[in-house]
């Protein structure tokens, strides 16, 4: 497999896979903690010690993939740097600066040369009346006319392709492709024509350069296109706002006003320009609007992956889950595919710091594996490299696919000036404009954004369901959760969002093919389609993982709470014990009946996660008197003047531990959700995600009644903040969309070896 190498890391020359030269190493055993000591069950902190020392122990270097390459390439590009195109070495991450950065461009001159042979080579065989496609004979199936009017003939294409639905640009219309997409059609399809195949003039790239340049951008309809001899429709209408023709609009300033492509050139100081023979055909048959629109996608995407990991490790950590799926060992040594292998050593690397995920490799015969619940974690979390890997292996060949394609002749015909002998250039007529490469990226991107989508839907409603976390129901901090269902709702709209992401991906775009143009466009590729339901995608997964996000950060809150809170309540446990009982049974079995009372109290804490506070409580104490009859039924209490002491002490001990504990309960809690990030020192890497959300977006652990907004008088600050659950979110998923949460996230993967 070869993939494509981004200038070091960004995603054009064709470089051989590291992959299948290096395999991951596994990491010598971990050492064990001694176990603790009889008669009490370990802290959080002995246990990680015991379980997950190995850990800490840096993820094996390994070569990875385009998809990270290109995430660390976007985040350290400079947009101030003006990006020199030669033809040949254009980067995804380049293209991205120019289309949502507005980065500068510059023609490199050294491409004039091949570019004005072209054009000579072109009038040579007009000059011998050569017969050529588009040049002197009709276009498609209608290439058996003839003419000898060449530059005639240009104009006419442009007319006939402006077809598209443009109504009033104040009615809000929805057919008008984004100004980002169509700028960085520009850039391509400048980049494409300095190759020197096409035959257009430096004057006509000069233009477009000074139109991209002062971000003067033409009004291009969204549909129209079949993206078989290219975009052709919506490619003429960056052609048409090159010669100032009065029906075309472009966007210009900083209000993006609308005005017509005369008066754009004139606001940018340049002239229009009359094209000449093949120009026009040189300039719409490409495939440039998708190319554009699919690298867009796939970087957003590649985005979207990452965090899939990154969601999964937090995850683990929510679950206090086993890091053992994610052992070096498993994905580089017994299963050694790229993308699970990758995916496994980004989630080991992100947990390699954390106090919650555990490795369970126990001693024999440790009487504590008997009290650890399911002995392996469920799918979403145990097989998420073997989900997630086969999708960062798509996109990395997606990414190989467009980073050639930008980089791509893609008009028709093609010139080869470097023919060597013979009068003549040869003239190749040849189909370079199928988009099918783009499709392909794009049907592989869509498949892989539906997988990502269903993996974090399913992580995210078991992290919801009191039954499979376990968690309060709903992930409820208050005491009574019969009267808060903080996301009940959020899990609906997450249902919601996957559901959309399997219909933006049902079927290949393929199988909707229509032939056209009197049959000669029998096979057309869809490329924009593909590529436009792929970035309808993108939103929807950010919406879905802004969602998840929003879960994790409270369901991490939750988990660090009750285990706090159960070290506490272990101590009280047996404290009272002891107190109550000193005298009936002695001091070794007296030590004992502590730690079983306290094991069936925490068992009955996580089985009655859905009562409210006061009767749950209530209910754990009033079963756990039969672990103190048993006990003291065992071991022949001392006799007593009076028969009933024993009963007597028994309800007391039951009826102070249930108040002491629900006051403790409240208190803890109170005091837990007051604290800004509470559970951050818990966590591994994923502590930076934690606090950005927390912190720098200001989205504060949900409280359920507390944050209900007050009916009278004024609202203190926090619930003015926290009036809905989805303006909290909102905050999260724009930072999603405007790449402030990538910042983040790179931070997180500092250490990784490219």
């Amino acid at each position: 497999m070869s993939v494509v190498s981004m200038n070091g890391m960004n995603g054009n020359g064709y470089r051989h896979s590291p992959y299948s030269k290096h395999s991951m190493q596994h990491p010598p055993p971990s050492t064990i903690t001694p176990a603790a000591s009889p008669g009490r069950s370990p802290s959080l902190e002995e246990q990680n010690n015991r379980y997950s020392s190995h850990r800490s122990s840096p993820a094996p270097t390994t070569a990875l993939s385009n998809v990270y390459s290109l995430l660390q390439s976007n985040h350290v590009s400079d947009p101030s740097v003006t990006i020199t195109l030669t033809g040949h070495d254009l980067t995804i991450s380049q293209l991205q600066t120019i289309i949502k950065k507005g980065t500068r461009i510059e023609i490199s001159s050294s491409a004039k040369r091949s570019v004005q042979a072209s054009v000579d080579a072109l009038a040579a065989h007009l000059k011998a009346e050569h017969c050529i496609y588009g040049v002197n004979t009709g276009f498609g199936a209608s290439a058996d006319s003839r003419t000898n009017k060449p530059d005639v003939l240009q104009a006419a294409l442009l007319q006939m392709q402006h077809i598209g639905i443009l109504p009033s640009l104040t009615s809000g219309n929805k057919n008008v492709m984004p100004e980002e997409w169509v700028r960085g059609a520009m850039a391509i399809r400048i980049n494409s024509l300095l190759r020197g195949h096409s035959a257009v003039r430096w004057e006509v790239l000069e233009r477009m350069t000074g139109l991209l340049n002062h971000n003067a951008i033409p009004c291009v309809p969204l549909r129209g296109s079949i993206s078989a001899s290219g975009d052709l429709s919506p490619l003429s209408y960056i052609a048409g706002a090159v010669t100032g023709h009065p029906g075309i609009f472009c966007f210009i300033g900083e209000d993006r006003k609308t005005v017509t492509s005369r008066e754009a050139l004139a606001s940018c100081g340049l002239q229009p320009v009359e094209f000449r023979a093949k120009e026009v055909l040189g300039l719409i048959n490409g495939t440039s609007i998708s190319c554009s629109v699919a690298s867009t996608v796939v970087s957003e995407a590649s985005m979207l992956a990452q965090f899939s990991q990154v969601l999964t490790a937090m995850a683990v950590e929510v679950s206090v889950g086993s890091a053992e799926p994610f052992d070096p060992w498993v994905a580089g040594v017994s299963r050694p595919h790229p993308g699970q292998k990758e995916v496994a050593g980004n989630i080991w690397h992100l947990l390699g710091d954390s106090s919650l995920a555990r490795d369970r490799h126990a001693p024999e015969g440790d009487e504590e594996q008997d009290h650890v619940g399911l002995r392996q974690d469920r799918y979403p979390l145990r097989t998420s490299p073997q989900w997630l890997g086969p999708q960062i292996e798509d996109l990395d060949l997606a990414i190989t696919q467009l980073g050639v394609e930008c980089n791509s002749t893609t008009d028709n015909p093609l010139i080869d000036t470097t023919t060597v002998g013979g009068a003549f250039a040869r003239i190749m007529h040849a189909g370079n404009f199928q988009a099918m490469h783009v499709t392909a990226a794009m049907e592989k991107t869509r498949s892989a954004l539906q997988n990502i989508g269903k993996l974090m839907f399913q992580q995210l409603t078991e992290m919801v369901n009191y039954c499979t976390a376990p968690l309060p129901p709903n992930l409820a901090s208050d005491c009574d959760t019969s009267l808060s269902y903080t996301m009940k709702a959020v899990d609906i709209a997450a249902a919601a969002y996957c559901s959309e992401l399997g219909v933006l991906a049902a079927g290949n775009v393929g199988s909707h093919v229509q032939c056209a143009e009197d049959r000669n466009q029998a096979v057309n590729s869809l490329a924009l389609v593909s590529a436009r339901q792929a970035d309808e995608m993108n939103d929807v997964l950010s919406m879905l993982m802004a969602n998840y996000v929003y879960v994790l950060c409270q369901a991490i809150d939750l988990r660090v709470m009750l285990l706090s809170f159960t070290e506490n309540l272990e101590q009280l446990v047996k404290s009272e014990t002891q107190s109550y009982f000193k005298g009936m049974i002695n001091k070794k079995e007296l030590k004992k009946l502590g730690g079983k009372v306290f094991l069936h109290v925490k068992k009955r804490f996580d089985e009655t996660m859905r009562e409210d506070a006061r009767p749950r409580f209530a209910d754990i104490f009033s079963t756990a008197t039969s672990v103190v009859m048993d006990a003291l039924a065992d071991n022949n209490p001392r006799p007593s003047n009076d028969p009933t002491a024993v009963f007597s002490s028994i309800s007391l001990w039951r009826q102070n531990l249930t108040h002491k504990a629900l006051t403790m309960y409240k208190d803890h809690r109170d005091e837990f959700v007051e604290q800004a990030v509470p559970a951050a020192g818990k966590l591994g890497r994923t502590r930076q995600l934690y606090e950005f959300v927390r912190q720098e977006l200001n989205v504060p652990m949900h409280r359920g009644q507390d944050d209900l907004p007050v009916k009278f008088g004024e609202m203190s600050e926090r619930e003015a903040q926290t009036l809905t659950t989805g303006a909290m979110i909102t905050r999260i998923y724009e930072a999603i969309r405007d790449g402030r949460i990538a910042g983040v996230m790179m931070g997180m993967f500092e250490g990784l070896e490219a």
